[in-house]
Formats: structure tokens, C-alpha cells, sequence
């Protein structure tokens, strides 16, 4: 007989792919906070940073909004919809542009030249 309770194959396949995916979440997270000081010139690296953490806010407010509706439908629903997301800011990770290591610190923020002007951006 198969067991009713919490303990059952369905809930124990469930609770193991929340932890990975709430493990997978806090590794982002953390990797933002590595990285995008590091990404953006000294004089816009605080804005840079905060906007990154504040999306960051946002997306943990939001989900509940998008989970519980999305459970009603479906109770398998969520994990499908955040797994896909996890997945798509997971490539999204192999379009950042450059690696940081032995990089120097920019302290300005570089200018475009103006149009029709060759010299070169600063």
C-alpha cells in the first residue's frame, strides 16, 4: 500500500527538487553580489550593484504571486515555471561579456565618442 502521508515518493521528489532549486536561487544571488561590484566602473558601482539586488528583491516578492496561482492550475506547475527561468538565467550567464579575473578596476565610466568624431572613447 502506498503511503498517504508525507513521506510519500510524489512529496519526497518535491522536497528534494525545492532544496536544489532554492539552493541553485541563493548561488545566483550570491554570484550577483561577486560579481556586478566588480562589472561596473567605481563611480556607477554602487548604483550597479544596488539595481542588481533590487531586481533580485523584486523577483522574491513577485514569486509567490506567480506560484500560487500557477499550484492551483497545476500542483507541478511552479517547479516546471521556475526551473525554466533557472535554466534560462543560467545561459544567460555564458552572454556576460568578460571575466574579471587579473581585470583592473575601472574608476570612470567610459564615454562613446560623439558622431562624425575619431577619437577614440575614453
Amino acid at each position: 500500500r502506498p503511503a498517504d502521508g508525507f513521506a510519500s515518493a510524489g512529496n519526497l521528489v518535491a522536497l528534494l527538487a525545492a532544496f536544489v532549486a532554492r539552493g541553485a536561487v541563493l548561488f545566483q544571488f550570491e554570484l550577483v553580489y561577486l560579481y556586478s561590484p566588480e562589472a561596473y566602473p567605481t563611480a556607477v558601482r554602487a548604483a550597479g550593484t544596488g539595481t542588481c539586488s533590487a531586481m533580485a528583491r523584486v523577483a522574491t516578492a513577485v514569486a509567490p504571486f506567480v506560484a500560487y496561482p500557477l499550484h492551483d492550475a497545476s500542483p507541478g506547475a511552479p517547479y516546471y515555471v521556475f526551473a525554466g527561468v533557472l535554466c534560462a538565467s543560467g545561459v544567460a550567464a555564458f552572454g556576460v561579456p568578460f571575466d574579471t579575473k587579473d581585470r583592473v578596476l575601472e574608476d570612470e565610466v567610459a564615454t562613446s565618442p560623439k558622431a562624425g568624431s575619431d577619437a577614440p572613447a575614453v
